[in-house]
């Protein structure tokens, strides 16, 4: 459309479609930047340090520190480090980031809570069935990163393709006109 423009003599129109081309472009990778950074990291909300139920007694241990058969003890206002089955206490939880439930769920004994999930109201103590990389939130986090990585793979040898007809495209121009 840029080179019709440009032979017809409208300049100006074919200068305002450069630029608003460029700003579009510019912005949709703005977006996706975006996106691809809040999607890249799930853990990047937890603490750095979680509290653990030893011998009755509440130890505060590195997050990396977590693993399988620990009892977490989760507070109002916290985020849920693990997947697990809470053991002791009840509690309101926000699980909208991964369920996208607008209500908070209430949960006692024997029910199954998700890491990243924030508990609004209450205090539970969660047996670790899952920590780190294997939690349902970690996964989620690997399989949309996965996606905007292909996507950004297609959409690269999209306009690589594109490029290389370039020429091609030049030369019929020049034999139509």
């Amino acid at each position: 459309m840029l080179p019709i423009f440009l032979f017809s003599g409208y300049y100006f129109l074919a200068a305002l479609v450069g630029v608003l081309y460029a700003l579009t472009d510019k912005l949709i990778t703005k977006i996706e930047d975006n996106t691809n950074k809040n999607l890249v990291d799930v853990f990047g909300q937890q603490a750095r340090f979680v509290w653990i139920l030893k011998d009755n007694i509440e130890i505060e241990i590195p997050f990396d520190a977590l693993k399988n058969g620990d009892i977490v003890v989760v507070n109002a206002g916290e985020s849920i480090p693990v997947d697990g089955t809470i053991i002791q206490g009840t509690a309101s939880i926000d699980q909208h980031i991964l369920t996208g439930e607008s209500q908070p769920a209430e949960k006692g004994i024997g029910d199954q809570v998700l890491a990243v999930t924030v508990v609004i109201e209450g205090h539970i103590h969660v047996q670790a069935e899952k920590a780190g990389e294997q939690t349902v939130a970690a996964q989620i986090g690997q399989i949309l990163t996965n996606t905007t990585d292909f996507r950004e793979f297609v959409r690269l040898q999209g306009l690589e393709d594109a490029n290389k007809m370039v020429p091609l495209r030049l030369l019929l121009t020049g034999l139509a006109l």
